[in-house]
């Protein structure tokens, strides 16, 4: 093992190692320029660097071959089981294969690329026939052998990994590449891409693959994946649609993968399509990939990453998620990549946890044309978080909401235009005078009723979360219920919990009936006694207000802390903002061009509300970007690490160029989140282009959050 210039005391934690000795030679099959290649009812231990290798090979099958580690080893020393390089040509059959603890990916078909092309040529340069600058419709390769004449070729720039151009081979003389027509602007280093170099057709069906170090397939160029089985690996499948420098291409296109089974890929996506992340690589050529049909078992990581890509279907796929931590289970573009025309439908999510999915879809800036439709299944979380502040479809309607309704497993009153069922009970009376319930009280024991005509699950829903502005002295609230086993009210059936006294704004309150071992089977009715402790006489005046009142298997906070006043954002540290002003609900600031770090807003300390990180998760921020500026950074601190740090740092790239104000969703739990600590401030880093003078920035509101339910909820009400 060799590290150099190690800058971290802890890492490859929890990580298998497989030592492959990579000695070029040692390769159990090695196939240089070969045509139509059965390999059948063959076992290969171990070998020294690749198993089964290609240099060029026209029509390959492999059927029931076995790339296993010998009776009695745990690992075997092979790198890749399979990897399929040069000049391909015709079909690959892999076929009711297996593919076990390698040291490196299971199957790579890919042809080889030139590290760097030459526009230029010097003397000793083969098939030059002197030193000078070429035309532009000649290039020198290193490797002359991984083109031939009438292929199309495509280059690229090696930095920006944009495309130049593509032209059709009329010549090979040496190494010297001589094309039909022109390709403008080439220059030394550039990648040069073969397309007619990669097999035309690839079936890999009916195989396993389990517990091998890297990748499972790596599909540079079409195929059809189906019926295979993957099982604890780190990754199952990389679909490639950058290109990249370490010489393997071209740029896959045209990929089905369909009517797999997946079960715990735990490092990275499951299936990734997309590759390097760099923010001008074009994707003229990577188009045409669905995901269907598949199965996803004992998910921990994203089942689907759509970086960047053309035309993109998940449609009909099925995932048991089991994440100790929320997950995005399908995530299109990221970072700065952008996928164009994604569409997610008929999906089914089983959240086993509760808690375990942060949103079905992901949806980050620079992403266009993006289309979600059916999602079902045992979850709470939104159907799609929109962080691209533009609008995607939505069950077939363009919206501009930025969270798509939340799953069928929770129950909310939300009081937007009537009691919702709610009556007053003894010593009370309610109304509902717009978006809220209000109470009054007449003496002690006061209370609130549910309707009677429920059916909740108490296995599930064993949160019950409550929006409550208390104008009283009293100091706790209680809930009681009923079931259809137990259908009284007992002292038994009921949870108490703690109430802030004579707040001026609402305070979310979360109790757990599974506390209580008589909640069970299905509940039929709620009350709700609210603090009263200081109530004698029915006044007139107004003791209380309920915002909504939430059932929920997820223990998180979905209204924790909020800044949306002109009085609460005054609360807020302002540093580099020119001319700020706060009115109408919005602070409004300018940037100038000589300002040394991105506006940033900073929150009071909020350690005295115990807001344990465990129960958050998730900054929301509304907000005008007028710049082309697309960065949005959040630091936090807690009770017990009180500095702002790098390691304490989530991100979020937004959009551009906005003449409204959009919102946006930060995932914290990407910054060193410790579930055990407890917040004290956030810091919001605000986007900005440095160097430039800008104007007519706004932010609306900032809040943190955890359960986005009850946002997704009233987003679609």
């Amino acid at each position: 093992m060799y590290y150099y210039n190690n800058s971290r005391n802890e890492f490859f934690s929890g990580q298998r190692i497989a030592f492959a000795t990579a000695v070029g030679t040692a390769i159990s099959f090695r196939f240089l320029n070969a045509q139509s290649v059965t390999v059948q009812d063959v076992v290969n231990n171990a070998s020294g660097f690749m198993g089964l290798w290609s240099g060029g090979i026209e029509n390959l099958t492999l059927r029931n071959y076995r790339s296993v580690p010998g009776d009695g080893r745990l690992l075997s020393s092979t790198r890749d089981a399979v990897h399929l390089s040069g000049y391909s040509k015709g079909t690959l059959r892999i076929e009711n294969s297996k593919f076990a603890r390698s040291g490196d990916d299971a199957i790579h078909y890919t042809s080889r690329t030139s590290d760097g092309i030459k526009t230029s040529c010097t003397a000793t340069d083969t098939g030059c026939t002197g030193p000078g600058d070429l035309p532009d419709t000649k290039v020198w390769i290193k490797s002359p052998q991984i083109v031939e004449v009438n292929d199309v070729v495509e280059i690229y720039d090696v930095l920006t990994r944009a495309r130049r151009g593509t032209a059709t081979v009329k010549k090979v003389n040496g190494n010297v590449v001589e094309f039909v027509t022109p390709i403008a602007g080439m220059q030394n280093g550039d990648l040069f891409l073969d397309t007619a170099a990669v097999f035309d057709q690839v079936t890999i069906r009916g195989n396993r693959f389990e517990n091998h170090r890297g990748r499972g397939i790596l599909p540079d160029g079409p195929g059809l994946i189906t019926g295979n089985t993957f099982v604890d690996v780190p990754q199952a499948m990389r679909i490639t649609t950058v290109a990249t420098k370490g010489g393997e291409g071209p740029i896959a296109n045209h990929v089905r993968v369909e009517n797999n089974i997946f079960e715990n890929v735990f490092q990275r996506p499951v299936t990734e399509i997309g590759g390097d992340i760099v923010p001008t690589a074009t994707d003229e050529s990577a188009e045409n990939f669905r995901i269907i049909g598949n199965h996803f078992l004992g998910v921990t990581t994203p089942i689907v990453r759509a970086e960047l890509g053309r035309d993109i279907v998940v449609s009909g796929n099925d995932a048991v998620v089991t994440s100790a931590t929320p997950v995005n289970l399908v995530e299109v573009g990221r970072s700065l990549n952008k996928a164009n025309g994604v569409t997610v439908t008929g999906l089914t999510v089983h959240d086993t946890t509760g808690i375990s999915v942060r949103t079905p879809v992901s949806i980050l800036a620079g992403s266009r044309n993006v289309n979600v439709g059916t999602i079902t299944g045992d979850f709470t979380a939104p159907e799609y978080i929109n962080n691209t502040g533009a609008a995607p479809i939505y069950r077939g309607s363009s919206t501009t909401q930025a969270l798509g309704a939340p799953g069928e497993n929770h129950h909310l009153w939300d009081f937007d235009t009537s009691l919702d069922g709610w009556t007053a009970g003894f010593n009370a009376t309610v109304s509902a005078p717009g978006d809220v319930l209000e109470y009054r009280l007449s003496g002690p024991d006061a209370r609130i009723v549910s309707a009677l005509d429920l059916t909740l699950d108490a296995g599930r829903l064993r949160y019950v979360k409550i929006g409550l502005r208390n104008a009283t002295t009293g100091t706790y609230g209680q809930v009681y219920f009923r079931t259809a086993a137990d259908p009284t009210w007992t002292e038994s059936k009921k949870v108490t919990f703690t109430v802030r006294p004579t707040t001026a704004g609402f305070v979310e309150y979360v109790a757990d009936l599974a506390t209580v071992p008589s909640w069970t089977g299905t509940a039929i009715q709620l009350r709700i006694d609210p603090p009263d402790q200081a109530a004698s006489g029915d006044d007139g005046i107004v003791d209380g207000a309920i915002d909504y009142v939430l059932l929920s298997p997820d223990p998180r906070l979905s209204g924790a802390v909020r800044w949306d006043t002109d009085a609460e954002l005054a609360t807020l540290t302002r540093n580099y903002m020119s001319s700020p002003q706060i009115s109408d609900g919005k602070l409004t600031y300018d940037v100038t061009d000589t300002q040394e770090a991105a506006p940033r807003l900073t929150t009071p300390d909020v350690g005295e509300l115990g807001l344990g990180l465990a129960r958050l998760g998730t900054v929301e921020v509304k907000i005008k970007n007028p710049t082309i500026g697309t960065n949005v950074a959040v630091f936090h601190t807690t009770k017990e690490y009180p500095v702002q740090d790098a390691e304490r740092r989530a991100s979020l790239q937004v959009a551009t160029l906005t003449s409204g104000y959009a919102t946006f969703y930060v995932d914290l739990t990407t910054g060193s989140w410790t579930p055990t600590e407890t917040l004290a401030k956030i810091r919001v880093d605000l986007p900005r282009v440095p160097g430039v003078a800008s104007t007519d920035h706004g932010v609306e509101s900032i809040a943190v959050v955890g359960d986005l339910t009850l946002l997704a909820a009233r987003a679609n009400h």
